[in-house]
């Protein structure tokens, strides 16, 4: 899993998108959000929040979001999570890249 495009500035108040891929070469999209990430957003004057294929994680941290995701997978609610958006190798998402193996995990992108 890695972030796409997105720099994380505060691991306690920022929001991340992720794909997610899996051993079976299936590519999942979400939105990772802090409780004070959404709080910023209805204390600027917001009535109500939402985002698509949304979680509420404690921070930001890699760990954190490794621990989420495999929880999630674990209890079997991943998949009405996040969007499955491809499968390695095959046309959509990640086209180009047949290997699992060959995947550069999440770091980059992490200023902390």
């Amino acid at each position: 899993m890695f972030p796409t495009g997105h720099v994380v500035n505060d691991p306690f108040n920022d929001n991340v998108d992720v794909n997610i891929i899996l051993q079976d070469r299936s590519v999942y999209f979400g939105s990772l959000f802090t409780i004070e990430n959404v709080k910023s957003f209805l204390n600027r004057g917001d009535v109500y929040f939402w985002s698509v294929d949304m979680v509420i994680v404690r921070d930001l941290y890699p760990s954190t979001i490794r621990e989420s995701i495999s929880l999630m997978i674990e209890n079997e609610y991943f998949q009405e999570a996040f969007a499955q958006i491809g499968v390695l190798g095959s046309e959509g998402a990640y086209k180009d890249v047949a290997n699992y193996d060959s995947i550069i995990d999440m770091d980059a992108g992490y200023n902390y």
